[in-house]
């Protein structure tokens, strides 16, 4: 297909500081909800960047040889330094010729730039991946001091299988920024219409990840709150953890319990505040009530009746939950080990505070282990929570 022309020219970086709602699951719902869908692919990339392009894609050879047109013809010109930039995924995105590349040109648009690399997948995954690190100053506006650290992440169907699921070869299929400390993640482009690509990246670029700029709370003694986590399965958040040199209330040192390595953080941990953006599908509100909750998960179960709670700066309900910290053949593995096991262990069980307006899409929930908090404990804890005018 023809090339279209466009001129070289360069656009600064957005400069107002914008606060962004933390959406659901992180950086974003569609963007996880592809990141979950690609059940089959390995999405993960090592911290150090050094990728390997797995040996199936020597097929790519020929799609990775940069164009001849002469600079004129080129409807997507290299950066001087022929590398993907922050500043020129930025121009290319909000000038709609991001879509416009994957669209026409699909993988092949993308290796012009020297530092999108091949990231090896698992041999079973339909979807190969591209993948390169940019940065971003926290200081948009000086473009100085400390920068953030993200991964473009493309998705393209691969040549062994692209035909066979009704897609060309090498077609791009989705393309993910994501903020490689907390993970959290934005969708940039989808062949599926069903999901919606970011609408401000810049907004993306410039959020703020701490708690304080949606509210405060009585922390319990010896316990502290961890930075940002992106996605813990229903929600985003920051995890609850025991100090430094800080001892349990019975008088043991801090250990986590046994669970398998799949198992979500959020399942084991002392406790944490989560916040997500779809309360039309969590929170069941009766005249202005909170009444009912529903977050269905995998290996976990509403193990008691909701109790709305009073006292608490906007309506709020409390429910117990239990999770599955092994499979049944973990379990069974891990009991071999450890003959001493009870079969409790095998499960963690959690008291959820769930809060949340009616008027707003936006939801919180206070959890913390019962092992470690007693109902009073979760009660007290959530009525200490105060909004912020930015909350909801």
């Amino acid at each position: 297909m023809g090339r279209m022309k466009r001129s070289r020219r360069r656009i600064p970086l957005l400069l107002a500081v914008m606060l962004a709602i933390l959406p659901a699951c992180g950086g974003g719902k569609n963007a996880n909800e592809i990141m979950d869908d690609m059940v089959s692919m390995e999405s993960s990339v090592e911290s150090s960047m050094e990728v390997s392009a797995v040996s199936s894609m020597e097929s790519f050879s020929e799609a990775g040889t940069p164009k001849t047109e002469t600079e004129e013809e080129a409807v997507f010109p290299d950066t001087p330094s022929g590398t993907m930039t922050m500043d020129e995924l930025l121009f290319l995105y909000e000038d709609g010729l991001l879509a416009e590349m994957a669209d026409t040109e699909g993988l092949d648009g993308f290796l012009q730039y020297e530092n999108i690399k091949p990231v090896e997948t698992r041999p079973e995954s339909l979807t190969g991946l591209y993948s390169c690190v940019l940065k971003f100053p926290v200081d948009a506006e000086s473009g100085e001091g400390e920068s953030r650290e993200y991964e473009l992440q493309l998705y393209y169907w691969k040549p062994e299988t692209a035909e066979e699921y009704g897609h060309e070869e090498n077609e791009i299929d989705s393309i993910l920024l994501q903020e490689r400390k907390t993970k959290d993640a934005v969708l940039l482009y989808q062949t599926d219409s069903g999901y919606t690509p970011t609408e401000n990246l810049t907004e993306f670029l410039e959020k703020e990840y701490d708690m304080e700029q949606f509210l405060i709370l009585s922390v319990p003694q010896g316990y502290t709150f961890r930075e940002y986590t992106a996605d813990m399965t229903s929600f985003s958040g920051w995890l609850l953890e025991e100090a430094a040199d800080e001892t349990k209330k019975d008088g043991t040192e801090g250990n986590e319990p046994a669970h398998s390595d799949g198992v979500e953080a959020a399942w084991y941990a002392p406790g944490g505040i989560g916040m997500a953006t779809n309360a039309l599908d969590v929170l069941h509100f009766r005249e202005g009530q909170l009444t009912d909750v529903s977050l269905p998960a995998n290996h976990s179960e509403k193990i008691s009746e909701v109790r709305m709670i009073t006292g608490c700066e906007v309506p709020a309900a409390l429910v117990e939950y239990e999770f599955d910290l092994f499979t049944a053949s973990e379990w069974e593995e891990y009991q071999k080990d450890n003959p001493q096991a009870e079969e409790e262990e095998s499960v963690s069980r959690y008291r959820y505070v769930f809060l949340g307006k009616e008027d707003s899409n936006i939801w919180y929930v206070l959890f913390l282990n019962e092992s470690l908090f007693t109902e009073e404990d979760a009660v007290e804890m959530a009525r200490s929570i105060r909004f912020t005018d930015t909350a909801f």
